[in-house]
């Protein structure tokens, strides 16, 4: 069994209607660190979960590696901006 871990570095949008992304900084082991824009915790207009951050996330991942990960683990980050 192999898990990845990914870091990622939330940053403000610049308004709300932004669309939310996903850029991968490096890799250390098995943590890839990405850097992110958008609320990743929004819920869609009807209340459901909203999957869209998540899939944009795993396809990042995937564009730079190989699938041979049984979990994706997501682990955030907010940077202070100052």
């Amino acid at each position: 069994m192999v898990a990845i871990i990914l870091f990622l570095s939330l940053c403000s949008p610049e308004s709300a209607s932004d669309p939310f992304t996903a850029k991968t900084i490096g890799d250390h082991g098995n943590v890839t660190v990405m850097e992110v824009t958008g609320n990743y915790d929004a819920n869609n207009p009807d209340d459901t979960v909203n999957a869209d951050p998540r899939q944009i996330i795993a396809k990042e991942f995937y564009r730079l590696h190989k699938d041979e990960c049984d979990f994706l683990v997501i682990l955030q980050s907010i940077r202070d901006e100052q």
